[in-house]
């Protein structure tokens, strides 16, 4: 389990190594579509879907704020 949550938070800190990228306000968050996928049904069910926005490999979320989805995304990666 500790290699795991490793592995995770090694991840977050790669950037250059992600396969998605979530745009909230001004902020493009590269993202790893598998992380977020074992973590959330919202993320499964759109990367698992055929819109537009996965074969771009690009959301905009509008309706949110950058604070709240950072917490989100650590949560996702298992940081501290």
């Amino acid at each position: 389990m500790d290699q795991i949550i490793t592995d995770r938070m090694s991840l977050f800190l790669r950037p250059e190594i992600s396969d998605f990228v979530i745009i909230v306000g001004d902020q493009r968050l590269n993202v790893h579509k598998s992380v977020l996928m074992s973590s959330s049904e919202y993320f499964s069910a759109l990367f698992n879907s055929e819109m537009i926005e996965t074969k771009n490999r690009e959301i905009t979320l509008k309706e949110t704020l950058i604070k709240p989805f950072v917490i989100v995304l650590r949560l996702a990666y298992e940081l501290p």
